[in-house]
């Protein structure tokens, strides 16, 4: 996932989903914090209060998740328990850092953009600080290929994606656009085969396998947010605005050929994407008033939007883990 800048609310109150499924409203005075629902009904099981600075939140294996704070400091949670673990502290205040983390399993270590010009490497659950990558000169989003032995580091300063190893932690490959890369997805097992969609004003994207660059016309600029579904469906999601009061969720389906189709619209601006571990359900975030903002169950097998609920404060980012959605907002 991309990483998550401030969220600007829109004022006006959007119409309400059409009867092809259910919406819930939770109201009440917006607080800082994290929301825990039930992945499919979207019933609220439980919160907690907010972390000062928080920007990002990632999963960390099936049941724990990290949030990072613009403090330097990253928080440990345990999902079933819906309680904070621990914290720890891995470098200095920074406004523009903590902004996007992955998390590779195989090695217990979660990479979180630090202070402007680091990817730090961090091991969960002890938070011992591993090491710190300064190859990337200005990272902005990380994100892992399946099999989680390359990171891809978006890197918009100089319109290039970095292909780093995460067993050595070297800079393995640079690839280099003529735009400024605006998300980064990887859609295959192994390695690798990239979509990297940019700000090209004639919605140029490039699909890169391993060593070559194509370009692909893409039709679906600005795109705000990319996940790709699991092995099963072998589709890549991407969240996009529509117009002023609805989003639409594109599919896909093939890099070779590039084909994309609209799979469902929506009310609201969207912010991001997240699919749940039984890898059936994906939600989808958006804004849709002042103070207030809505999320989205897409069944994956039934191809439509099933259940949906509007929850207050304003969105940051998500995260699945403990068989629950995680909401991280303001």
């Amino acid at each position: 996932m991309f990483k998550r800048n401030a969220v600007i609310v829109i004022a006006a109150l959007l119409p309400v989903l059409s009867a092809c499924h259910d919406v819930t409203e939770y109201s009440g005075t917006p607080e800082a914090g994290l929301t825990f629902l039930d992945p499919v009904t979207l019933e609220v099981e439980g919160s907690l209060s907010g972390v000062e600075g928080a920007v990002s939140i990632c999963a960390t294996g099936m049941n724990t998740f990290c949030v990072a704070s613009s403090e330097g400091v990253l928080y440990l949670y345990d999902a079933v328990a819906m309680e904070l673990d621990t914290s720890f502290v891995i470098g200095g205040q920074s406004s523009a850092g903590y902004g996007s983390m992955v998390y590779v399993p195989w090695k217990s270590s979660i990479y979180v953009i630090g202070t402007p010009g680091s990817i730090i490497e961090v091991g969960i659950p002890g938070g011992v600080i591993r090491d710190v990558l300064t190859s990337v000169n200005g990272p902005a989003s990380l994100v892992c290929n399946r099999t989680h032995s390359f990171m891809y580091v978006e890197n918009p300063t100089t319109n290039s994606v970095f292909r780093i190893s995460t067993s050595t932690n070297t800079v393995f490959r640079v690839y280099e656009f003529g735009r400024t890369p605006a998300g980064v997805i990887c859609g295959t097992t192994g390695d690798d085969t990239l979509l990297v969609t940019t700000n090209d004003p004639q919605n140029i994207a490039y699909v890169q396998p391993a060593d070559f660059v194509y370009t692909r016309q893409v039709c679906f600029s600005p795109v705000v947010d990319m996940e790709r579904s699991i092995d099963h469906y072998g589709l890549i999601y991407a969240a996009r605005n529509h117009d002023t009061t609805e989003g639409a969720l594109m599919v896909v389906d093939s890099l070779f050929p590039f084909s994309i189709y609209p799979a469902a619209f929506f009310s609201g601006e969207p912010r991001a994407l997240q699919n749940h571990t039984d890898g059936l359900h994906l939600f989808i975030m958006s804004v849709i008033r002042n103070g207030s903002f809505r999320i989205h169950c897409y069944h994956q097998d039934f191809e439509t939007i099933v259940k949906s609920v509007d929850l207050p404060g304003y969105p940051v980012d998500m995260t699945s883990a403990g068989d629950r959605l995680v909401v991280l907002s303001y």
